[in-house]
């Protein structure tokens, strides 16, 4: 209810930030549209401290701790030799960690509800953990989620509660309605 006010026009989003920022950490349950699913992020542990050895060692490390690029290839899958030919033929490298990724992905939700008088869009941020879900839901699958609503300070002022950007951390996903139904 902090966004009415804003919706409605009656007030500016500095008036709404200022009273919505407090709702840092409440735990929301919502439904929403999927409109477009990103890779926000990734970090890889090793890789970071790889990167501060001469490249002759890190590149012995790689392949101690991760695999050859070769190797990831399966060639059962038409799509899969594709990218491996292009990694293959690019890539400086004999050997990847990518098996040591994690990532970070948003996947941006379109609310419908009578409780809102806008459609706004909620930013939902998954871990890694979501991986395998979040890969398979495509635009237009229809989501529950639960999570807890935060101000995101890196985005600047479109990051913070109040703002027509709704961020939340997710802690839990389904579909309600999906295209690979499930």
């Amino acid at each position: 209810l902090c966004y009415q006010r804003l919706w409605d026009g009656t007030e500016n989003v500095a008036n709404a930030q200022t009273r919505c920022a407090e709702l840092h950490n409440s735990l929301v349950f919502w439904e929403g549209t999927v409109t477009n699913v990103k890779l926000l992020s990734i970090t890889n542990t090793y890789q970071s401290i790889l990167n501060k050895f001469p490249a002759f060692v890190a590149e012995h490390f790689n392949c101690v701790y991760g695999r050859t690029v070769k190797s990831l290839c399966d060639y059962n899958d038409p799509n899969e030799i594709n990218d491996c030919t292009i990694l293959r033929e690019y890539t400086p490298n004999k050997c990847t960690l990518k098996d040591h990724n994690l990532y970070t992905y948003e996947i941006t939700l379109k609310m419908t509800s009578s409780f809102w008088s806008l459609n706004p869009e909620a930013y939902l941020l998954l871990s890694n953990d979501f991986k395998n879900f979040t890969l398979r839901i495509k635009p237009k699958d229809q989501l529950w989620f639960k999570g807890t609503l935060f101000n995101n300070q890196s985005a600047g002022a479109d990051g913070i509660l109040g703002s027509l950007k709704i961020n939340v951390n997710g802690e839990e996903i389904g579909c309600i309605t999906c295209a690979d139904g499930e």
